[in-house]
C-alpha cells in the first residue's frame, strides 16, 4: 500500500471510530483494524495518537466546509441567503449519518476541552475561524440592509455557533432532527428579524 493511501486510510478509520465512539474509547488497534493497516505501522505515519486526532480535526474541519461553509464565501447569493444555505447545508449533512452522533468537533470539545491544552486551544481555534466567517456574512448583511446596523453582529454569530452546537447535541440524544430544525427557524425567523 502506498503511504499516501496507508496514511489517509487510518486518518478516515481514525475520524470514523473518533466520531463514533469519541477519543478515549478509540484505540490504535481498533484503527489499524478498521484501516487494515498492519500492526506496528502506526507510527509509521503519526506520531502518536494525538497527532492522528489533530489531523482527524483538521481533515473534519476541511469537510465542514466542503458540506456547509463554501456557502458564506459565495458572494453571488445575498449575506443572509449565504447564512440560511450555509445551515440548512450544514444540517442536511448532519442529518444524513445512520446515527445523529452529533459534531466531531463538539463532541471532542466536550470530552477533551476541560483537561487537554493542545486540543482546547486546536479545537477553539476552529470554532474562532467559523465564527469569524459568521461575522464577516452578518456585517456583510448589515451593509446590505438585510439586518439592522443597531444589531450586535458578535453576539449574533455567538448565538449561531452555540446554538447549532447546542442543537447537535440535544439532537444526539433525541436521535431526531427536531432540536436543529428549532434552532434554524428561531435563527432566520427571530433573530435575524432584529
Amino acid at each position: 500500500m502506498k503511504t499516501t493511501s496507508a496514511k489517509q486510510a487510518l486518518l478516515a478509520a481514525g475520524k470514523e471510530l473518533i466520531w463514533e465512539k469519541g477519543y478515549t474509547a478509540t484505540g490504535i488497534q481498533d484503527i489499524l483494524q478498521l484501516a487494515n493497516i498492519p500492526k506496528g505501522s502506526f507510527y509509521h505515519y503519526f506520531a502518536s495518537k494525538d497527532a492522528l486526532v489533530l489531523a482527524v480535526v483538521e481533515s473534519y474541519f476541511q469537510d465542514f466546509h466542503t458540506h456547509a461553509g463554501h456557502y458564506l464565501d459565495d458572494e453571488s447569493l445575498t449575506p443572509l441567503t449565504r447564512l440560511r444555505q450555509h445551515f440548512e447545508a450544514a444540517g442536511h449533512w448532519f442529518e444524513s449519518f445512520p446515527s445523529y452522533r452529533g459534531c466531531l468537533l463538539g463532541n471532542l470539545i466536550q470530552e477533551l476541552a476541560a483537561h487537554h491544552e493542545v486540543f482546547r486551544g486546536r479545537l477553539r481555534g476552529f470554532l474562532e475561524q467559523w465564527r469569524s466567517s459568521l461575522v464577516r456574512c452578518l456585517r456583510q448583511a448589515q451593509d446590505a440592509g438585510e439586518l439592522p446596523v443597531q444589531q450586535s453582529v458578535d453576539q449574533v454569530a455567538d448565538f449561531c455557533v452555540s446554538g447549532f452546537q447546542g442543537a447537535l447535541l440535544v439532537m444526539k440524544v433525541s436521535q431526531s432532527p427536531a432540536p436543529l430544525h428549532a434552532f434554524l427557524t428561531m435563527l432566520f425567523e427571530v433573530v435575524l428579524k432584529g
